[in-house]
């Protein structure tokens, strides 16, 4: 990214935050060769935010933002995303490597901005991410909320989502310059059709979501991850979060999922659920794959009341 692209996003960032007063902190955490980028703001219990992808960490704005007058939030721009530099492939070579490796990079966070624990928000691949922590250092998790299905073995894999897992088109759709109007076509194929009929997306929201596909290299590295794993008929057996690690997630977990999820059916989701010894799920009606985009306000109180609940 070079110093003028990087100046738009900053910009675009700024001007987000600023749509719901908040201010955070820059800091960085430095993780396997590489620097991790992460916002902070507020005090209280510490809680960490993990996007999925293709995203960054100021996709959590709305929630993050309100929640720091009753926590310390921290949020994650994964590597290869937002700010953050990509992971070296070489870095890992099997899935067990990778999901260690993301759990290793979120308890890097964690070590580095609280006292050695926190609670844990997480979305798509991010939600994937914090499982691995969850189910590898029981003691760094003290609760965990998934927004919307996690990235593990058997979620099924949207018509968007196998382009992008095809060699050169997925290549060719990443040097694509993204618009609004790809961008309500991607928010409809994961389920948002409630939240574009609406008008969505518009003002800071969309200027922010637009310089970060189109100012810095997200779009490219996560097709780059996304290839890795899947080709044009979905996921990879495998190459996804291995779900008998579920079990072995420590942590008091509730589920925020949509009705209009389109990476995993409801069953499914509820037998992920169950996996976990104390996990629940709520659903909400007219929702999709980021369920918090659909009604910021619902999901920043239900959060806080499970955070806080006794």
């Amino acid at each position: 990214m070079d110093a003028q692209s990087m100046q738009k996003y900053r910009a675009a960032e700024q001007a987000l935050w600023a749509e719901v007063g908040w201010a955070p902190e820059e800091s960085w955490v430095d993780f396997d060769g590489v620097r991790i980028r992460t916002l902070s703001s507020g005090s209280g219990d510490p809680v960490v935010f993990v996007h999925g992808g293709p995203n960054a960490g100021s996709t959590w704005t709305s929630v993050a933002g309100p929640l720091s007058d009753s926590f310390r939030v921290h949020v994650i721009d994964r590597p290869g995303c937002g700010l953050s530099d990509p992971l070296p492939p070489t870095n890992w070579s099997t899935p067990e490597e990778l999901w260690d490796l993301m759990g290793r990079m979120v308890s890097a966070v964690v070590d580095q901005n609280t006292d050695g624990h926190a609670h844990l928000v997480a979305s798509s691949f991010g939600g994937a991410c914090a499982l691995a922590l969850a189910s590898s250092r029981p003691e760094q998790v003290d609760r965990l909320v998934l927004e919307g299905a996690p990235a593990v073995d058997g979620m099924h894999a949207p018509m968007n989502m196998r382009m992008l897992g095809f060699g050169p088109l997925g290549r060719f759709i990443a040097r694509q310059k993204s618009t609004r109007g790809t961008t309500r076509r991607t928010f409809r194929q994961i389920g948002h059709k409630r939240l574009v009929d609406s008008g969505w997306p518009t003002g800071p929201g969309l200027e922010w979501g637009l310089s970060m596909m189109n100012d810095t290299d997200t779009m490219r590295n996560e097709v780059a991850l996304i290839q890795s794993g899947s080709s044009w008929r979905g996921f990879r057996p495998g190459w996804l979060l291995d779900p008998t690690r579920l079990s072995d997630v420590k942590a008091r977990t509730l589920w925020l999922v949509g009705d209009s999820e389109p990476f995993a059916p409801a069953d499914l989701l509820q037998s992920w659920s169950d996996t976990i010894p104390d996990s629940r799920i709520i659903t909400r009606e007219g929702s999709g794959h980021l369920p918090w985009m659909d009604d910021p306000e619902y999901h920043v109180r239900t959060i806080r009341e499970f955070l806080q609940a006794d």
